[in-house]
């Protein structure tokens, strides 16, 4: 899509969405190219792929320190409860 067509869908300024593609380009998550005037803007696949497993290796890490959390919990309750 280009950038105005993606301005159109938000209810944001054409400069804000801008600086967003912005700031996803910089991450590798977008691609931008410039066909004549517009700068036509798609998806990279592998900065999407890169991003979702370090997002899985958080998601990973997070459960089980939340499953200890509450595996401890339930052991202060139950001692509270005696």
């Amino acid at each position: 899509m280009s950038v105005g067509a993606i301005a159109k869908c938000y209810d944001f300024s054409f400069a804000g969405v801008a600086k967003h593609l912005e700031v996803l380009q910089r991450a590798g998550l977008v691609r931008k190219t410039r066909q004549g005037k517009e700068q036509l803007v798609s998806i990279d696949p592998e900065g999407l792929a890169a991003a979702n497993s370090y997002i899985q290796d958080y998601k990973q890490l997070w459960e089980q320190r939340l499953d200890s959390l509450e595996s401890y919990l339930q052991l202060v309750n139950k001692e509270g409860d005696t």
